[in-house]
């Protein structure tokens, strides 16, 4: 073998050019193709692609005929910030999807560098957590039991009784039961529902246990 400075250097030449090559997007599909690539990956669930779909394809047709790495990062920059008429969670939600096609194709090797980090993502507004009205609740409440009525003991159970949506989507009006030796109705959550699989029981406050019982009377 020959260890020189110059044999080396000529040995690992084939291999740079190849690399640069195929770094530099030769074998990458279109912007439209891995568009397509990476909704049919379905990374999450089909919410998450469809909604990919739906932020990615405008860009995609702007970019019909060019490969990922050949965007230039203004391009991306602008279309983020082109449109006037939304607000900038919005536009923070487009600069979400164009991050995670471009890392898509970094994983894949069609392009070098991740162009998103020459690109800042949109500034948020720093809102404070806001709870209902005493009044709010009333006027929710009256609209489920007027419109929804089959909700109300799902909106009774997260407003009072605090009560995960995600729970609330697994129990069944068996889960709640009567004692007429303590204060009333108990939800019993089993380990099969409750977060990080723990069983709890929980004691209804006054106030939601009218909205429950009124249902529960008319099984």
């Amino acid at each position: 073998r020959d260890w020189s400075v110059t044999g080396v250097q000529t040995c690992a030449l084939p291999i740079y050019l190849h690399c640069l090559g195929h770094h530099a997007g030769k074998k990458a599909p279109t912007v439209p193709e891995a568009v397509e690539m990476l909704v049919d990956a379905k990374v999450r669930s089909p919410r998450y692609s469809r909604w990919l779909g739906d932020t990615l394809r405008p860009f995609a047709d702007l970019h019909k005929n060019e490969r990922p790495g050949d965007v230039p990062p203004h391009d991306i920059r602008g279309f983020i910030h082109a449109r006037k008429d939304i607000t900038d969670a919005s536009r923070h939600n487009i600069y979400r999807a164009l991050s995670r096609l471009y890392h898509f194709c970094l994983g894949r090797h069609w392009i070098p560098t991740l162009p998103m980090d020459d690109t800042f993502a949109p500034a948020l507004p720093v809102r404070m957590p806001t709870i209902l009205s005493v009044s709010d609740t009333e006027r929710l409440m009256r609209a489920a039991q007027a419109h929804y009525p089959d909700m109300v003991v799902f909106f009774a159970l997260a407003l009072f009784a605090g009560v995960r949506i995600g729970e609330l989507c697994k129990l069944t009006f068996d889960d709640i039961s009567y004692r007429s030796d303590s204060d009333g109705f108990f939800l019993l959550i089993g380990p099969d529902v409750g977060k990080f699989q723990r069983a709890r029981n929980i004691l209804l406050p006054a106030n939601c246990q009218l909205w429950v019982q009124d249902l529960l009377s008319l099984r």
